[in-house]
Order: structure tokens, then sequence, then C-alpha cells
């Protein structure tokens, strides 16, 4: 953990730090009206240091998911040659064209609604 406390030891904000590391936890202490700077490899390698090996899939464009009848897992299907994974839980953080969101919520193609302030 100590680790992952000197990788993240740079966000923080005037009235203190914005995360607390405990065991294999991180905690969110604050927001703000606007989200605090984030370097993408910085934190994509902190929160990756948490888990367990082989849990984690990048560079894994999804093809599908399948949840099974009785809803206790899903399958993740990709595409070309890697084959199907099978998990409790999936995180779908592969971005504004998010293939997961597709599938799960239906919702269609982003919309733009403006600037942020």
């Amino acid at each position: 953990m100590a680790a992952l406390s000197s990788l993240m030891s740079n966000y923080l904000c005037s009235s203190g730090p914005l995360f607390s590391f405990s065991a294999n936890r991180i905690t969110v202490l604050r927001s703000h009206s606007a989200p605090p700077p984030l370097c993408r490899p910085t934190t994509q390698a902190a929160l990756a240091g948490c888990l367990p090996p082989d849990v984690l899939h990048q560079q894994a464009p999804l093809d599908r998911l399948e949840e099974s009848p009785d809803g206790s897992h899903v399958t993740l299907h990709f595409k070309g040659d890697r084959p199907p994974v099978t998990a409790r839980l999936v995180v779908g953080a592969d971005g504004g064209q998010s293939t997961v969101r597709s599938q799960v919520i239906g919702d269609g193609p982003p919309l733009f609604l403006g600037e942020w302030p």
C-alpha cells in the first residue's frame, strides 16, 4: 500500500488529501465541483496495483457480454483471438464509446451537452 500511497500522493488539495489508503482500500475523502486533475497512467497504475493478478484485462476490445440465467456471473467475449472470461463483476471503464454501457443500458451513443465550466 505504500507504493500506492506514493503514486497517489500528488492528489492533494489545499484542504488536505483527496484519498485515504488502508489495507487494500482507497477511500475518497473529498470531492469538488470540478474534478481534480488526474494523470490517467498514474491513476490506472495505482488502481491496477490493488488488484489480484489476472483480473484486469486491458487493451481487450469487447465484442459482447452475456449474463448467466441466474444472474450470478457475466461472460465477456472479446474481439480477436482472446478467449472468453467469466466474472462476477464487470467494471466498464472503456470510454465514451463504451461497449459495456451500450450493451448493459442500451442508451445509444453519447450526446454532447456543452462544455464543462
